[in-house]
């Protein structure tokens, strides 16, 4: 498959920032190909780790769980860093077929990927703001 030769082929910049107490480690996707793959294949994800997926303007950014191998919570924020909304413990999906498309229900251009139960752990709620977290 097309994205498990991407997922083998990418090299995610990362960074370590300081959030609600705690040092998180995020990979950054800004770009098509790292935007696609995301945190297909990945066999874990650490409670202090995460995907930060930075879009070049506002939308109604959809992610799906196909090819996950663990849950995540996922949260969409503004241009600003405000949370505009979260979706907790998204469960993995085995086939492309019924692999439900999950996006927010207002413009977004960050995406922010955290092992199931982090948002919740973190405080991360709607109308809060994840500005830390962005650079």
């Amino acid at each position: 498959m097309l994205t498990k030769i991407l997922y083998h082929s990418l090299r995610f910049r990362s960074k370590k920032v300081r959030f609600a107490r705690r040092l998180i480690k995020l990979d950054l996707a800004d770009n098509f190909a790292e935007q696609i793959v995301g945190l297909m294949y990945r066999k874990k994800m650490g409670e202090n780790e995460g995907m930060l997926f930075r879009f070049g303007s506002s939308g109604f950014q959809r992610i799906w769980m196909l090819n996950m191998n663990f849950a995540i919570d996922v949260v969409w924020a503004d241009e600003a860093g405000k949370v505009v909304d979260i979706a907790k413990n998204l469960q993995p999906c085995n086939g492309m077929f019924g692999c439900e498309a999950y996006g927010p229900k207002a413009r977004a251009k960050y995406v922010l990927e955290l092992k199931s139960g982090m948002s919740a752990r973190l405080g991360i709620k709607v109308g809060s703001s994840i500005g830390g977290l962005i650079w």
